[in-house]
């Protein structure tokens, strides 16, 4: 029966702390309710709870109302009291102002009579901690403290309440303390309950202060004063003597008492937690009262919740020791004085009565101390106020006596207080530092006190030594090393856990939240060897904790050394303490100390290992664990450890490498020692995630790579002893490890394992046998395979063995497919053997995906694995790719929900588009190769090969694979697969496609068409003939149905600027049923965003879509004309105009029409207006701007070529034109459908035809453009064809107009096409056959033929002929390989010529004129009415530049020798332009043009001075041209001739080279540039401004280093025009937007026999190649971009065919020899590059031309291309060399003619045949066919020429230059 009443009271109890917390739940919701005001209110129902029986409204509120009844009369029951708690726990949360004030209202009479109020007997109240009556008046004063805080308006009846309640107290405190008689042993019941009132008064009261001690920023500081003083007075002596009487009395009263057994069970329960009830736990509430008020006045309220005020001090004194009040609160001084006295008396009453407390219990020792604690905290805290108020000597004294008392310093709060005011009083007054640093050692050494407190007295005491100098913390630290040094074992100690250091310990104090102290008490004296290994632990531990506070790399060494010295010297237990905390100290030590710890560690560790020393190896374990867990990556001590760890790991059995037989015992060892290494490497990688850390070295690659391999050497295997011991560990490391091969290991060309020696250690026949067995044993399907492998090859499949069934038992199975990568591993045993380990990865992931009870292998994880491995399944390497086939087939036969989940099913549908895309790739782009695609929603990425024949095999295996495995799926799950495809069909992000073709999209919907075989009665169905019998209905119904309701409500921008005109609350659909208020709403919205796009505002395709939706459904449904409605429809997307916008008015438009046909017309006639408004607003393709100029036309660039800028242009061109094409794809589809319609409409369509064939003879001839004009001709075509409102004259008219537009494409020179994509060209081709037959189709026969007829008939020959001629071109511009501008300067001689050449000239910019400097200055030969001389000098008046390039160009040609000693017969003429142009110059700029040529005479002549030191070392040169470029002063704006586009800013004076030459003296130097952003004539703007102001402008500038060769002896106006040749080549090539690249870099001749020639950057010259020991060109290739698999081998190969392509037509053209390898360059990118065009047009080396070849293609260059004419790199370079070649056989002419100005030049490589024997080489009188075939032809010769490598030879043999 007794146990039953437990049990039922312990129930009744629980459900009674439900109650009590499910009411503070309801109040505290109630309070925080926005809504929420007490009336009717949970608050108010709360309230009313409180009224207990009788009571009624006027007694509960009858201190506010004046009434006399009290409270108290009527006992409190648990119902009252859990209500009344539960208003108090929802004050705070309060915020509304009257529901506060009557809040206030309702507890006011329980705070006046807390300290009589009685409560029911009732069990349910033990369990209200510590009592019902503390907590009572602890939760009321906590309320209206903080209602007070939080409405400051109620503060003052809040503060006059609480002043009512202390007067009350004090009433009943003066009542209870006049002396009584002593109590005889018949004690009366008046006695007893004499006692129970003042222990009613005495535990109110410490609610009270307990609250107001949290809550004391309630007062402001005058007022805390005052409320001190009044608690003081409460707490008179009388009254404490009085209390202590109280509670001795009810310990020994007569338990037949009512109340007596009640207190005496509060009594009992207040000593177990630690309060014993008295006058003791009275003061302590006080005191820390007086720490609050004290701490105030220092610091605000939020800093001290959080802080220790001791702490706060301590961090704030860093600068300085005086202590700053808060900024609201002005420190009263009587104050300070008034809270110092009372902690004076306190102290005073507590040595008083330090004799008796040692008699006292425990607990009464605690309080005491506690008590102490807050008067020597608020003193301290007064001193920093006042020194004058609170001595520091005192406080002093103070400390000193209680340091000495090892009682005391026992008490951690009182110890905590102690030591830091100690640190704090030294700060204050430094005098006592001395003394406190000969204190604080003494007692870490013998006062025995608990760890927690020995690392704070060690830290209080590093924060005093921080005032004294370093040699006092040296000399401590010594003073410490010596202890461990002496033999003495006789020590003072205490021992304990480690314990929080705070000021209070109680439970109930909250000023310090969370502060209650966990320490336990533990024997004080303890004697014999623990005792010396604790004192020396201790002092371990202080050494290290003073040497980490002071943050000294040298400070921490010294420790870290002295505390090293003594392993081995005193104990084993001192070593393992020293080994734990020097682990801590490492962290704020330098890295070399760091390390030296590292290695000792290891030391120790093997020592431990090999004697098998536990207490050792646990220490060196627990230190390395520490560090594992504390360092966090991208920390120097981090990169450090990972680094140690793994080293460690490599290094272990190292010593035995190499051995035949390495003992058994040294292997044993070695792996002991791997072991211990294991836990902490686990636990660093998995604190810092290094699984998803990409940015690993590749050192630290390798050496995971290694460890894991010696790991594996060592016998850790899954199937051993020794690997199951450590599983947990090598899991964890395998998880956050990278595969042991990496992704970039595809790229070597030789096999990691082949060159790994970590592999080969332990290699013997016994231990390969063993570890064959081993791995068999593992993969025994594999036997075979395993058999014939070497030793090393079974080390890493063992070691890939294990890192990888770990991780796939953890979760990660797709990782083991990257190892296929591997060279070696993708054929033979090696690859049959690690298809077995990926097999038992897979296995071992699927048996735990099976078993179900693992969360982490459910099927969305599954999903996850499965959607990488779809990703690995169009991997750029075949051999991965069946491998993840198979995983992916493993899983989903396995797990076909796997494929069910979003993710996985919609990765495989975005692979099977971007796989599509990458194909596709090939036609749209042409050669310009890409690697990497992503898709646009999910982010899925690929990279591919630059095979395409790879891509399409990829491309077609995973769309077969890809039906099988939705087919399976579908079978088994039909509705919820269907349902993902309708959702991956919804995600509408096919913009970027190309035709708007998504193979994603069109799989989805062909496989939602599907009959799944478990629907029997579909599939029982017989076909019936070719019917094809699908779910396409039921599928699209509900697709459709989907769409309505999944875009019912939802709007794409919340924050558009129109929502505020839309009833947003309707249904999208509703627009429809409403009357004309939301038509008007429409057309309101529609007009907005109509004069949003009049003003050029973007608006986000998005929100148009939706709100010309919105439109168009309500024009779908409307039986009214809606004119301004389809109007705006119409307008709007044409107004942005852009390719999105016209497809949505497209889309819209259509749908419009097709719901409901009488907008039909309207819509049309909007369409027809805005299309002329297109044509009259020059829009599209009739933009007039819309240029394609001729590239002589254009400003020449000495830049390398660009195809960023190319594939811009082409982007820009097609964005322009698509508008247009799209109209017209939607007029021609319009016209078809509406055929013998309304004559109205045809009348529409004819208008429109007139417009657009008189606007096309404005448009421009651009190549993109012809696509566009033949589709407007063949629309034009079909609607006369059809038309029946056309009579036969005006018939005859338009057919005219028609044939005249088409005619108009063939008035422009003819256009290849731009950019690279093949679709358009095969579409244009197809196009012009249909315009073609069209026009046979359209016979307009008259009986007699009139000039009309005869004209027309004419036209339409004419046409068909240049038809088919353009079908010609284009078919040879497409198949290259085979089927399946007027240069301004004329000809010599004529007088009217020149003049208008000069003309001509001036009506181009500078920009354009700069690059024919050197032709201008040729013509000067033949200027006899002076025109040119003329434009030289006018156009030198506006550019400085020009007429610098011209003046050194006339320089140069002014001799015809090198030495100057022949004059040309130019020269005359030639001095007198430069003098004429240089007498001309303003005085700016001739101070310009004097600076700028000192400047390079200066650096010219460096190379003149150093013709005495040819034959002088290289060293020797240097040290010349560094000591003439030091006496060089770069002038302000001065620029190299060369760099024209940028001012030299400074010299790199070091960066003097001289340069080989058997005769000159050439050398190179490097400048700084500033560089303009923009053209020449921005390049003069900056130079006239800088010397103007003689500083240069910022904006728009950059600043780059170019290295410069300077040459004296040397003409280099060969190379001028040879590079101004190949910029003329480029020019061309970027007018089709042909991707290929050439670099003309910059060469200026300034005299006879001198220039500067641009270095080309990042670049080395083929024959440093071979002096690098490189084998040859694609061995150079392989070793610096990988092997043929990498992507950035590809890429540098797709650059080098694009350059190799480029300078071999032009090298043939301009027929460049002496093309030994020194003269071809590589740079970092791929391309080749040609120099030095010393030889070139007629003229060769020696006059002997051994170079017979075209050009120079040998057998090393075509091996980088393939290495075979098959090869898809070839027949690009192939295409290239011929698309090339006929882009420029255009420009024969204006090619020509710019040889042709210089043949008088005197240069040697002109004869008289060579301009015709440079025609001759275009083969003019071939077709564009048979052009190609003879570029072919001389591929064919090139490649096979015998002279090229006999040149080689020769050039090897007599100038050491290697091939």
């Amino acid at each position: 029966m007794p146990e039953k009443s437990i049990s039922e009271r312990a129930m009744n109890s629980a459900s009674r702390d439900i109650r009590r917390k499910a009411l503070q739940k309801i109040a505290a919701l109630s309070a925080t309710s926005p809504d929420t005001t007490f009336d009717h209110s949970d608050l108010e129902r709360l309230s009313k709870g409180c009224l207990q029986n009788g009571k009624a409204n006027g007694k509960v509120n009858g201190h506010a109302n004046g009434h006399s009844s009290s409270l108290s009369d009527s006992p409190m029951n648990i119902r009252e009291f859990e209500v009344l708690l539960a208003l108090c726990k929802a004050a705070p949360l309060l915020q509304d102002r009257e529901s506060a004030k009557k809040l206030v209202e309702q507890l006011s009479p329980y705070i006046l009579e807390a300290h009589t109020q009685a409560f029911v007997p009732s069990p349910y109240f033990r369990d209200i901690e510590p009592s019902p009556i503390e907590a009572l008046s602890y939760n009321l004063t906590a309320a209206l403290l903080t209602l007070g805080i939080n409405h400051q308006d109620l503060k003052q009846s809040i503060t006059e309440l609480l002043w009512a309640y202390l007067r009350h107290c004090l009433n009943a405190a003066k009542a209870a303390s006049p002396a009584q008689e002593p109590a005889s042993d018949d004690e009366s019941d008046t006695e007893v309950q004499d006692a129970v009132n003042v222990a009613n008064i005495t535990m109110t009261v410490l609610g009270f202060l307990d609250a107001t001690a949290i809550y004391a920023n309630f007062w402001t500081a005058s007022e805390r004063t005052l409320l001190i003083q009044r608690v003081k007075i409460l707490l008179s002596e009388e009254f404490l003597v009085a209390v202590e009487k109280a509670f001795s009395a009810i310990r020994n009263s007569n338990a037949l008492h009512s109340q007596a057994k009640e207190w005496k069970r509060y009594v009992r329960h207040y000593a177990a937690i630690g309060r014993p009830l008295g006058a003791m736990l009275l003061q302590r509430s006080f005191m820390w009262l007086l720490v609050a008020a004290s701490s105030l006045l220092v610091t605000d309220v939020d800093t001290l919740r959080n802080n220790d005020v001791l702490d706060i001090h301590i961090a704030n004194t860093g600068a300085s020791s005086q202590a700053f009040p808060p900024s609201d609160d002005v420190v009263d001084f009587d104050a300070v004085e008034t809270m110092a006295d009372m902690a004076t008396d306190e102290m005073s009453l507590l040595e008083d009565g330090a004799d008796y407390l040692r008699l006292g219990s425990t607990w009464q020792q605690r309080l005491a101390f506690s008590v102490k604690a807050g008067a020597l905290t608020s003193y301290l805290n007064c001193s920093f106020l006042d020194e004058d108020a609170a001595d520091a000597d005192v406080l002093m004294s103070w400390l000193e006596d209680t340091l000495a008392d090892p009682l005391q310093m026992a008490d951690e709060t009182l110890a905590s207080v102690v030591l830091r005011a100690m640190a704090l009083i030294s700060k204050l007054s430094p005098g006592f530092a001395p003394n406190v640093t000969r204190l604080l050692p003494r007692f870490i050494v013998q006062g025995g006190p608990r760890g927690g407190t020995i690392s704070l007295a060690s830290n209080c005491l590093a924060y005093v030594l921080q005032i004294l100098s370093k040699d006092a913390i040296i000399t401590t630290l010594y003073t410490f090393g010596n202890v461990l040094s002496s033999s003495s074992n006789e020590r003072a100690l205490a021992g304990g856990a480690n314990g929080d250091l705070l000021l209070d310990g109680s439970a109930g104090s909250m000023l310090y939240t969370g502060k209650q102290s966990t320490g336990s008490n533990i024997s004080l004296l303890t004697t014999g060897e623990e005792d010396t290994s604790t004192v020396y632990g201790d002092v371990v531990q202080a050494i290290c904790t003073i040497a980490s506070s002071c943050n000294d790399p040298e400070i921490t060494a010294l420790a870290q050394t002295m505390l090293l010295q003594k392993i081995n010297k005193i104990s084993r237990v001192t070593d393992a303490r020293i080994i734990k905390e020097t682990a801590t100290l490492a962290l704020s030590g330098g890295l070399l100390e760091f390390r030296a710890l590292l290695k000792i560690y290891s030391k120790i560790c093997h020592d431990g290992v090999a004697q098998n020393n536990e207490l050792l190896l646990d220490a060196v374990m627990s230190a390395r664990n520490f560090l594992s867990s504390t360092l966090r990556k991208k920390t120097a001590l981090h990169d450090i450890y990972l680094e140690y760890l793994l080293e460690a790991i490599v290094s272990k059995g190292d010593v035995y490498h190499g051995q035949s037989k390495a003992g058994e015992g040294d292997v044993e060892i070695a792996a002991r020692d791997i072991a211990q290494l294991l836990h902490p490497l686990a636990i660093l990688m998995s604190n810092n995630e290094l699984a998803s850390d990409d940015s690993l070295s590749e050192e630290i690659s390798s050496l995971f790579r290694d460890a894991w391999f010696n790991i594996a050497v060592h016998g850790f295997a899954t199937n051993t002893n020794r690997g199951k011991k450590y599983l947990n560990e090598l899991r964890h490391i395998a998880i956050h490890s990278k595969p042991l091969v990496g992704e970039q290991r595809g790229e070597q060309i030789e096999s990691d394992i082949e060159l790994n020696t970590v592999l080969r250690r332990g290699m013997s026949s016994e231990n390969e046998s063993i570890q064959k067995k081993r791995l068999t044993a593992l993969l025994p399907s594999r036997a075979s395979d395993i058999r014939s492998l070497s030793y090393r090859k079974v080390i890493f499949l063992q070691a890939a063995y294990l890192v990888e069934t770990l991780r796939a038992d953890s979760g990660d199975c797709a990782k083991a497919l990257i190892y296929f990568m591997e060279p070696s591993m993708r054929t033979g045993d090696m690859s049959n053997a690690m298809e077995g380990i990926v097999v038992a990865a897979m296995g071992a992931y699927l048996k735990k995906t099976l078993s179900g009870l693992h969360p982490t292998f459910s099927a969305p994880y599954v999903a996850k694995q499965l959607a990488l491995i779809f990703n690995t399944c169009c991997h750029r390497i075949d051999r991965v790719q069946q491998a993840a086939v198979k995983c992916a087939d493993s899983i989903i036969n396995s797990v076909p929900s796997a494929l069910c989940q979003k993710l996985s099913l919609f990765t495989l549908l975005d692979l099977l588009s971007l796989m599509w895309t990458s194909c596709l790739d090939a036609e749209t782009d042409e050669y310009e190769w890409k690697s990497s695609f992503t898709s646009a929603r999910r982010k899925v990425t690929v990279e591919l090969s630059d095979d395409y024949n790879l891509r399409r095999r990829t491309l077609n295996n995973l769309y077969k694979r890809a039906k099988g495995w939705v087919t399976s799926v579908i079978n088994i799950a039909p509705l919820d697969v269907k349902g993902l495809l309708q959702t991956y069909l919804s995600d509408y992000d096919d913009d970027g496609a190309y035709g708007y073709i998504s193979l994603g999209r069109s799989f989805a919907s062909e496989m939602g068409f599907v009959i799944p075989s478990t629907d029997q009665r579909l599939a029982a169905i017989d076909p019936h003939g070719e019917c094809n019998i699908n779910t396409a209905s039921d599928f699209i119904a509900q697709y459709t149905t989907r769409q309505e309701y999944r875009y019912a409500e939802t709007l794409p921008n919340k924050d558009a600027e129109w929502l505020h005109f839309l009833p947003l609350g309707e249904r999208r659909g509703s627009l429809a049923s409403k009357s004309g208020n939301e038509c008007d709403d429409a057309v309101t919205v529609l007009s907005n965003i109509q004069n949003r796009t009049l003003k050029g505002m973007h608006i986000p395709i998005g929100e148009l879509r939706d709100v010309l939706r919105r439109a168009a459904a309500l024009l779908c449904r409307s039986q009214r004309d809606e004119c301004a409605i389809v109007h705006h429809l119409v307008v709007i997307p044409f107004s942005i105009f852009t390719k999105p916008s016209i497809k949505l008015g497209i889309s819209l438009w259509l749908g419009v029409i097709n719901e409901n046909p009488r907008m039909e017309p309207r819509i049309l006639m909007e369409v027809a207006q805005q299309w002329e408004l297109t044509v009259h607003r020059r829009l599209g393709v009739f933009n007039v701007k819309f240029l394609h100029p001729d590239p002589f036309y254009v400003a020449g660039e000495f830049a390398p070529s660009n195809s960023a800028n190319l594939s811009k242009r082409q982007h820009a061109s097609h964005n322009l034109l698509s508008p247009h094409m799209r109209l017209l794809q939607f007029l021609g589809s319009h016209f078809n459908a509406s055929r013998l319609g309304s004559p109205h409409t045809e009348k529409t369509f004819l208008r429109l035809l007139n417009v657009t064939l008189d606007g096309l003879a404005q448009t421009t001839g651009h190549p993109l453009a012809r696509e566009l004009r033949f589709q407007i001709v063949l629309f034009g075509l079909k609607v006369i064809k059809h038309v029946t409102a056309l009579g036969f004259h005006p018939r005859f008219v338009l057919k005219d107009k028609i044939l005249s537009a088409a005619l108009s494409w063939f008035t422009f020179a003819p256009r290849w096409s731009f950019g690279g994509n093949r679709l358009q060209l095969k579409a244009e081709t197809r196009l012009l056959a249909e315009v073609s037959v069209a026009l046979k189709n359209i016979q307009m026969v008259v009986e007699t033929p009139t000039p009309l007829s005869k004209s027309l008939q004419a036209k339409e020959d004419l046409l068909q002929i240049l038809m088919e001629s353009e079908q010609t071109r284009l078919n040879v511009w497409l198949y290259p390989l085979g089927e399946p501008r007027d240069l301004v300067t004329p000809s010599r001689g004529s007088k009217a010529a020149i003049e208008y050449a000069m003309r001509a000239l001036e009506c181009h910019s500078v920009d354009v004129t700069f690059f024919y400097v050197p032709q201008i200055v040729q013509t000067l030969r033949y200027d006899v009415l002076g025109y040119v001389e003329r434009y030289i000098l006018e156009t030198a008046q506006f550019s400085q530049l020009f007429a610098h390039q011209i003046i050194w160009n006339m320089k140069a040609n002014a001799y015809k020798d090198e030495d100057s000693k022949i004059p040309d017969a130019i020269k005359p003429t030639l001095d007198k332009v430069t003098d004429r142009m240089i007498a001309e110059f303003s005085a700016l700029d001739r101070d310009f043009y004097e600076r700028e040529f000192a400047f390079f005479d200066e650096v010219t002549s460096i190379s003149g001075k150093l013709k005495p030191y040819i034959k002088r070392p290289k060293p020797e040169k240097k040290q010349k041209i560094e000591e003439e470029l030091r006496k060089i002063k770069v002038e302000v704006g001065v620029y190299l001739p060369s760099n024209p586009d940028g001012v030299v800013i400074g010299i790199d004076r070091k960066s003097g080279k001289p340069l080989q030459s058997h005769a000159k003296a050439p050398y190179m130097a490097t400048f700084r540039i500033k560089k303009n952003k923009t053209d020449m004539e921005g390049t003069d703007d900056m130079l006239e401004e800088t010397n103007q102001t003689g500083e240069i402008p910022q904006d728009n500038t950059v600043e780059i280093w170019q290295s410069a060769i300077f040459k004296v002896g040397d003409d280099c106006r060969q190379d001028v025009l040879a590079l101004q040749m190949i910029a003329a080549f480029r020019g061309i090539f970027n007018n089709v937007g042909l991707d290929v690249y050439v670099f003309p870099y910059r060469v200026t001749a300034t005299a006879p026999g001198c220039g500067v020639i641009d270095v080309l950057p990042n670049s080395i010259s083929r024959d440093m190649v071979g002096r690098e020991a490189v084998n040859g060109l694609y061995d150079y290739f392989v070793s610096k971009y990988g092997n043929e698999d990498s992507l950035r081998f590809q890429e540098a190969r797709s650059n080098f065919v694009k350059s190799m392509a480029a300078y071999s037509m032009i090298s043939f053209l301009l027929q460049f020899k002496d093309r030994h390898n020194g003269n071809i360059m590589i740079d970092d990118a791929g391309h080749i590059l040609h120099i030095d065009f010393g030889f070139c047009f007629d003229i060769a080396p020696g006059g002997v031309k051994f170079e017979r070849a075209p050009f120079k293609l040998t057998t090393e260059m075509v091996a980088v291309m393939g290495g075979s004419t098959e090869h898809q790199s070839y027949k690009w370079f192939e295409e290239l060399c011929v698309k090339a070649f006929l882009a420029s056989r255009q420009y024969i002419d204006k090619l020509s003619q710019i040889v042709l100005l210089m043949m008088d030049s005197g240069l040697p490589c002109f004869k008289p045949e060579t301009i015709q024997h440079f025609k001759d080489r275009f083969v003019p009188e071939k077709s564009e066919r048979e052009a190609a075939d003879f570029m072919r032809g001389l591929i064919r010769k090139s490649q096979s020429s015998y002279s090229t490598g006999v040149y080689d030879q020769f050039q090897l043999l007599t100038n050491g230059i290697p091939y």
